[in-house]
């Protein structure tokens, strides 16, 4: 479904992605962790065609929805969630022709599939954090993607969202469809991802949960110790000294 080889990235004079290499197979959940500045977003943008990699291949399929973060200010227009997911068919298919009836039904449907057919009327300015990100995930829904890249889709959610969003989930793998999605929850994704990307500018591992977040990789990434508390292993900055 896609595959990096060797890509490098630059934003400016600084290397954010270095020699990235992996492979998603079709109807499989990736997330792609790491710290703030890990390079995270810059590989989603760049998997979607937004910025140009000045190294390395990408095959990707034809069509790919991207769901990015939007920071307050991007809520302040006045649209409503119905129009917000009608979004995604002009992506799809142009912004110059007119929405037909069937991408209006695909747009409501989205929002049903997300939970929020009863606001589709609703300001976005009025919604909850949680109900805007539903609200771009039915965006990104209606962009009918064979691979969709989800940027901290879970950012500000509430529990509500959380359940929705993993239900979604389940449902675009019984479809065959891919998922990257960047996220902080290591908790999270280690349960709900199939697959994951452990990120600092490079890849540091990739492969199932279990076998990706190991003490040495987390160590190398966070730059933090790994400590087991009660069969509960935490992060620790370094420095931390267990005392008793």
């Amino acid at each position: 479904m896609l595959r990096l080889s060797d890509v490098s990235v630059d934003l400016g004079r600084h290397r954010v992605l270095d020699s990235v290499t992996f492979d998603v197979p079709p109807g499989v959940v990736v997330g792609l962790v790491g710290p703030n500045g890990a390079g995270k977003t810059t590989l989603l943008r760049t998997v979607a065609g937004m910025l140009d990699p000045v190294a390395g291949t990408i095959e990707a399929p034809s069509s790919v929805g991207y769901m990015p973060q939007l920071g307050p200010a991007a809520w302040d227009f006045p649209l409503s969630a119905g129009q917000v997911a009608l979004q995604g068919a002009y992506r799809r298919a142009g912004w110059l022709r007119r929405p037909s009836r069937t991408d209006r039904a695909r747009a409501g449907a989205a929002l049903a599939a997300v939970g929020m057919e009863g606001l589709a009327d609703r300001q976005v300015g009025a919604l909850s954090g949680g109900q805007r990100q539903r609200v771009l995930l039915a965006r990104a829904l209606v962009q009918d993607a064979a691979l969709l890249l989800l940027d901290e889709p879970l950012s500000g959610a509430d529990a509500a969202t959380q359940t929705q969003f993993s239900e979604t989930l389940d449902r675009l793998r019984a479809e065959g469809r891919s998922v990257l999605i960047s996220s902080h929850d290591l908790s999270w994704t280690a349960e709900r991802c199939d697959l994951l990307c452990l990120l600092a500018g490079r890849v540091h591992g990739f492969g199932p949960p279990r076998e990706t977040l190991t003490a040495d990789r987390l160590s190398a990434v966070y730059g933090a110790s790994l400590l087991d508390v009660g069969g509960v292993r935490i992060l620790a900055p370094e420095g931390h000294h267990e005392h008793g």
